[in-house]
Parts: structure tokens; C-alpha cells; sequence
């Protein structure tokens, strides 16, 4: 992780923080909501299991039918 950090330090400028840095497998990691598949050779973003069933929860209560609707008839 040294030789990237040094490189990202020299070619783009950019601090790490290397408390909040890993590095790691990319099917291993959730980044901002999304994890990684790799298809035919290229590696492509997915919703992480936990981004998903946290939006079922929160959208579970708003979806229920209850069969309280009326519907209207003229």
C-alpha cells in the first residue's frame, strides 16, 4: 500500500488517509452503497445487499396495501 500511496501522493496530489484506506479484493468491499462483479473480464458496480434491504425496509410501510383505498366512481 506504500508504492500506491506514494504514487497517488506525487502523480495526482491527492493525501490518504490511511486509517480509512484498504486495499482489498473488489468483490470484498461495499463502497458508497455498491459492491463489484467482474463479467467477460471487466468489473461492473451493483447495489450491495445492505443498500438494498435497508431501501425494502424503508419502502415496505409506504407500499403496503391495506385495502383502505376508495376508488372513485362517477
Amino acid at each position: 500500500m506504500n508504492s500506491a500511496t506514494k504514487w497517488l501522493a506525487e502523480h495526482l496530489r491527492v493525501e490518504v488517509n490511511a486509517t480509512k484506506t484498504k486495499v482489498a479484493i473488489p468483490k470484498e468491499i461495499k463502497y458508497l452503497g455498491f459492491s463489484f462483479y467482474q463479467k467477460n473480464g471487466e468489473w461492473k458496480p451493483k447495489p450491495h445487499i445492505k443498500s438494498v434491504k435497508k431501501l425494502e425496509y424503508k419502502l415496505k410501510p409506504l407500499l403496503k396495501l391495506t385495502g383502505e383505498y376508495r376508488w372513485e366512481t362517477e
